[in-house]
């Protein structure tokens, strides 16, 4: 997505929310230092609602008109059989590639894990 530059700014909040699945509007954690952003993680036919506000230091400007888009991703499906084992000192992780369209596009993974254990731990590649 894509959005004009304001004259000033540093960086943009970029809030977001699921409109099918009904969702409160979330704060991204930090702010997008450009004019634009790259989405993921959405879901095939959800309509997904966006607005931007402007930032400099502590200061915001005015939050933008919300746009609005319904995710229609092509891409191949995620993996299945996922199995998580942990270890002494280590996790392994194992899975099913993805068969069907686009399977053969896919070249590599990125892993995410996000410790439930750790205060003000946010989601790691």
């Amino acid at each position: 997505m894509r959005w004009a530059h304001s004259f000033g700014a540093a960086g943009y909040w970029l809030h977001q929310r699921d409109a099918t699945a009904g969702t409160a509007f979330e704060r991204l954690p930090l702010p997008i230092p450009a004019d634009s952003w790259r989405l993921g993680w959405v879901q095939t036919g959800h309509r997904y609602e966006y607005y931007v506000v402007p930032m400099r230091g502590f200061v915001e400007g005015s939050s933008s008109a919300v746009g609005s888009a319904v995710a229609n991703p092509v891409t191949a499906a995620g993996p299945t059989n996922i199995v998580v084992t942990p270890g002494t000192s280590f996790v392994d992780f194992s899975w099913t590639r993805p068969t069907g369209p686009f399977s053969e596009t896919v070249s590599a993974y990125t892993l995410y894990y996000y410790d439930q254990n750790a205060f003000g731990a946010i989601v790691q590649a």
